[in-house]
C-alpha cells in the first residue's frame, strides 16, 4: 500500500474512530523466569523480522545453529513480525512450526518472543491493528515452552544478572488506527504498559536491565526514528508515543 494510500486510509479510520480515554487499569505483571547454566555470564543470540520461510530465512537459522554450537547461546530473543506478511490467527497454525520449530528449535534455548506490527496485522499485513495476533502467538506458548510469550506486555528475570522488559509497540506505531479503541496511542492500554514498565524498571535490582520492543527508538534503517517514522502524517503512524512513553522519559529510571 502506497505512503498516500496510508494517509487517506488512515485520515478516514481516525475521524471515524477516536481514541478511548478512561481510568486505568494497571496490566498484570506476568513474569517468565529463564534459567541458565552459569549465573554470571548470559549468552544470547538475537533475530527479528525473521522472514516468509523461504531459502534465506533457512540459512540464517543454519548460521545461528552454527555459531550456537560453536560459541554456546543460553537465551534467544525475536524482536517481533515474527512472521510475514501476517502473523497466524490461532496456535494451531502450521506456520508456527515451519516458521518456527523446524528452524530454531534444534537450538534447544528457550525464545523470548516480542509482537511487531506483522503479528498484529488487521486489513492488511503489517498495519499493526489488530492485537488478536498476538494473542494466537501467546497461545501456542503455552503450547511449547520455548516460544516465551507470557503476554503482550512480562518481564524475563535471568538471575541477578539481567532482566528483560518486554513491551507491546505495535498499538503506538500502527498504520491504522488499532481495532480496540482503548488501546490507541494516549488511551488507558498504552498509559497502563507506560505505567507497568517504569515500576517494573524501578523494582528491578538486575544487573542489567534491558528494555525489548520491536519498533526502534533511533535507527538509521529506511523507518528513521521513532516520532517520525516513514514521514507518515498522523502522530499515531509515526511512533510519537513509542518516543515519549517509552523512550526519553523511561531512560530515566534505568
Amino acid at each position: 500500500m502506497s505512503r498516500s494510500s496510508l494517509s487517506l486510509l488512515g485520515l478516514l479510520l481516525t475521524a471515524c474512530a477516536p481514541t478511548v480515554t478512561g481510568p486505568v487499569q494497571p496490566l498484570p505483571d506476568l513474569t517468565a523466569t529463564i534459567t541458565i547454566p552459569d549465573p554470571e555470564r548470559l549468552r544470547v543470540i538475537v533475530m527479528g523480522d525473521q522472514g516468509t520461510g523461504t531459502e534465506v530465512q533457512r540459512q540464517v537459522a543454519a548460521a545461528m545453529q552454527a555459531v550456537c554450537a560453536a560459541q554456546g547461546c543460553d537465551l534467544g530473543i525475536g524482536l517481533g513480525d515474527n512472521f510475514y506478511p501476517a502473523g497466524p490467527k490461532s496456535a494451531d497454525s502450521p506456520l508456527f512450526k515451519t516458521r518456527f520449530e523446524d528452524l530454531y528449535g534444534p537450538l534447544n534455548i528457550p525464545f523470548l518472543m516480542i509482537p511487531g506490527n506483522h503479528d498484529e496485522s488487521g486489513f492488511f499485513g503489517g498495519d499493526g491493528s489488530d492485537a488478536r495476533g498476538a494473542e494466537a502467538q501467546i497461545a501456542y506458548g503455552k503450547l511449547n515452552p520455548q516460544w516465551v510469550m507470557p503476554g503482550r506486555t512480562y518481564r524475563a528475570p535471568v538471575n541477578t544478572l539481567a532482566e528483560f522488559f518486554v513491551v507491546d509497540t505495535a498499538p503506538l506505531a500502527a498504520y491504522l488506527p488499532v481495532r480496540r479503541a482503548s488501546e490507541r496511542p494516549g488511551g488507558p492500554w498504552d498509559m497502563a504498559q507506560r505505567a507497568w514498565l517504569i515500576q517494573a524498571l524501578g523494582n528491578s535490582t538486575a544487573r542489567w536491565k534491558i528494555v525489548l520492543g520491536h519498533h526502534p527508538l533511533f535507527s538509521n534503517g529506511k523507518h528513521g526514528d521513532a516520532g517520525s517514522y516513514d514521514g507518515l502524517p498522523f502522530a499515531f503512524q509515526r511512533g510519537t508515543r513509542c518516543a515519549i512513553c517509552m523512550g526519553w522519559r523511561v531512560a530515566r529510571q534505568i
